[in-house]
């Protein structure tokens, strides 16, 4: 059990996290609380595929696929190079001034 500020955080993953809890204490100096939902204070540093790794080099199974928008895991090799593609040709401009292709083909 941690004592945090008149708060008390059960971690029930006991993991060495010296690195992510100096920037969860920096991060409740400088982000609105209710950017959070946490309660493990869980800092990722890099994803791949359905393994997070934190700032403290421990490894986790993502089972929220990142509250599920990461489906298909994280830097899929296909996503990121279909990304690279399009950053390529456009970062992005309003599909309310103007048409394109690949929004007329995915609808």
């Amino acid at each position: 059990m941690q004592r945090k500020k008149g708060r008390i955080m059960v971690y029930k993953i006991k993991k060495h996290i010296p690195e992510s809890e100096v920037l969860v204490e920096r991060d409740r100096k400088v982000i609105a609380t209710c950017q959070h939902l946490s309660s493990y204070p869980f800092v990722i540093d890099r994803a791949r595929g359905e393994m997070l790794t934190d700032v403290d080099g421990n490894e986790y199974i993502d089972f929220l696929s990142s509250a599920s928008s990461l489906n298909l895991g994280s830097a899929n090799v296909h996503i990121n190079q279909a990304i690279r593609e399009q950053l390529e040709k456009c970062t992005q401009y309003n599909g309310g001034y103007s048409y394109n292709e690949p929004m007329i083909s995915y609808a």
